[in-house]
């Protein structure tokens, strides 16, 4: 597999310079939830039926201890606590089959232990540093002393026996690492070879280690600088091709992780998406463009995911809850990588996401990772959103605005055949007014429309008209088209937006019909409308936006905050150390939606004064 890259004749310039210098060790933390240390115990040590163990059934049938029912957690006094119920029963066997002085006890026995890198470099150990037998009532008690006997002489050494086996953890991310710095096969063999668990100790709620490996240590003075000049033809295609195989891996990673999760993780991973898509409009955007666009993308956005994987981890059980493992480390030490390297020029590549994928679901293929414009009604449930966008009314007459509207056409000698030149009308001065009284009709029909589903609240709808009409304003002004080398074509931005209401191509992939967006004014309002609604509910008035503000004219504020910058943008309207650009956004949205409130139709006008 081919990974990370540098630029080759940098990198070797590189290692030239750099063959004496002394490595850099890094450090990758691993917390290992005890769910997964337990699951190792019982599977290695309580191995018979029903997660027991025999340690001691002498042939006279006296002299009996089982242990069962291992629990593994954090020790209140620090390190990890191993506990386990115990059924005792023992005596001195005489002749005739009977036993002498008779014993028998239940309760649990509760270790303490330590942990610290094993013999084998792939494994963590356990040492005990301290034992309580206690009764069912969970009170410490005292037994015979031969029963202390058998704890020191045939369970301390079983547990202690155990260790906790993280080699194919190790092999995948000696192979991540080989990859990652394939583009200097020094630094690679170097960085692989030296990975290693350096330390491990228990913790609160997890076994905690750390896995390191050596980066040469290379001042960056010493390197040549990066070269700014324009992206040839030839990157400009690799940009492409890693910034799709980026967004195509993080679409599929989070869409796979959502299955079966809770409804409030579920919210949590859309979020993540939308935020992670929004960071790629904006660096597609970025007019000084990089020519490796994953590796920041991937560094923001795995930040986000890291605490939700972790999450999910907790609830997985057996191979499942070793591939999380296995996925975050993996992650994490990208991470640590590109912090150390990142003057390397590392890049994340179309090999390295699909390795990332297959340590959580081995068996998937380069279909599902492959990037696709198509509709993907699984994205659009997992953003909460119906399997398909609303058609458009049935039927003209089931409008409730048409006969305002035909009175209207009527008036400006305008006939009821300019509904359908909504799509590629460029209206002049001779036709503005009817242009926008049509558009105005349409944007009514869609709120009307969406006042029937119900989605938005009787209290909220003033708000929500307004918002619709204000965005589409601020927007573009309510135009789906302009004339551009004497053709009619899609109003477009630089960023990937589209239409009446720029929807981005690059955040809204797979829930809306690209080229509907383009060719359609209806769609493209109705999927504006649709985000817009989304933001407004399960957004604004979810977080109680205008609770927080006393102001229910707020929620537009902030619903259209997130439209324009992502979920992380809801409470930015009201925060005075915003940018000054978005400072400016926010201010001139909220002008727009007051003079509406104020003028209705009439206020979009100025939009068009000569």
């Amino acid at each position: 597999m081919k990974g990370i890259r540098a630029p080759i004749a940098w990198l070797l310039c590189a290692v030239a310079m750099t063959t004496q210098a002394a490595p850099t060790t890094v450090e990758v933390p691993l917390n290992i939830p005890y769910a997964l240390v337990r699951a190792q115990l019982a599977e290695r040590v309580f191995i018979e039926p029903e997660e027991t163990l025999h340690a001691l059934s002498d042939a006279s049938g006296c002299n009996k201890l089982k242990l069962s029912a291992p629990t593994v957690e954090g020790a209140a006094a620090g390190g990890m606590q191993v506990a386990m119920q115990v059924e005792a029963r023992g005596g001195t066997p005489v002749p005739g089959g009977a036993c002498l002085l008779p014993f028998s006890w239940s309760g649990r026995l509760i270790l303490r232990e330590s942990a610290r890198v094993a013999d084998s470099p792939t494994a963590i150990a356990f040492r005990i540093v301290d034992s309580d037998i206690r009764d069912e009532s969970g009170k410490k008690e005292t037994v015979p002393g031969v029963m202390w006997g058998w704890v020191k002489q045939y369970v301390h050494p079983r547990i202690e026996a155990f260790t906790f086996e993280l080699a194919p953890l190790l092999g995948s991310s000696r192979e991540l690492l080989s990859q990652a710095l394939s583009g200097a096969p020094d630094f690679a063999t170097l960085s692989a070879n030296s990975l290693h668990i350096a330390n491990a100790d228990g913790g609160h709620d997890a076994l905690v280690a750390t896995l390191a490996f050596d980066m040469p240590d290379v001042n960056a003075a010493m390197l040549p600088p990066r070269p700014h000049a324009p992206l040839t033809a030839n990157e400009l295609m690799a940009w492409d091709q890693q910034w799709q195989a980026w967004d195509a891996f993080a679409t599929w990673l989070i869409k796979t992780v959502a299955v079966g999760a809770s409804p409030a993780l579920r919210e949590a991973l859309s979020e993540t998406l939308l935020e992670a898509r929004y960071d790629l409009r904006d660096a597609l955007a970025n007019d000084a463009l990089d020519a490796d666009p994953v590796r920041k993308l991937f560094v923001h956005a795995w930040q986000r995911l890291t605490p939700l994987l972790n999450e999910m981890q907790l609830t997985a059980t057996g191979d499942t809850a070793l591939r999380y493992l296995a996925l975050i480390n993996a992650g994490d030490a990208l991470r640590a990588l590109d912090s150390a390297g990142a003057q390397f020029g590392v890049r994340f590549d179309q090999a390295t996401l699909r390795q990332l994928a297959r340590l959580l679901l081995p068996a998937v293929d380069d279909a599902a990772l492959r990037y696709s414009d198509a509709p993907d009604p699984a994205l659009r449930e997992l953003l909460g959103l119906p399997p398909e966008l609303a058609p458009a009314a049935t039927a003209p007459h089931d409008s409730p605005w048409l006969a305002g509207w035909i009175a209207a056409a009527q008036a400006t000698e305008v006939d009821a055949a300019s509904i359908a030149r909504l799509n590629q009308w460029l209206p002049g001065d001779s036709d503005l007014d009817a242009y926008l009284n049509t558009l105005d009709g349409m944007l009514a029909d869609i709120a009307e429309q969406e006042q029937g589903r119900g989605k938005v609240q009787a209290p909220f709808m003033e708000v929500y008209r307004t918002l619709l009409r204000a965005t589409a304003w601020q927007e573009t002004c309510w135009r789906q088209y302009v004339k551009e080398a004497g053709r009619i074509e899609p109003l477009r931005s630089s960023a990937g937006s589209v239409g009446l209401m720029q929807i981005n191509q690059h955040v809204w992939r797979g829930v809306y019909d690209l080229n509907k967006l383009a060719g359609d004014i209806g769609y493209n309002a109705r999927a504006g409308n649709e985000i817009l609604v989304h933001y407004l509910v399960d957004f604004a008035i979810k977080k109680k936006e205008h609770e927080a503000t006393g102001d229910p004219h707020n929620l537009a504020r902030a619903t259209y905050a997130v439209y324009n910058g992502g979920p992380g943008h809801l409470r930015r309207y009201r925060d005075p150390k915003e940018s000054r650009s978005l400072r400016e956004i926010d201010a001139a949205f909220w002008k727009k939606y007051q003079a509406l409130r104020a003028s209705g139709v009439a206020a979009v006008k100025q939009c068009y004064a000569p």
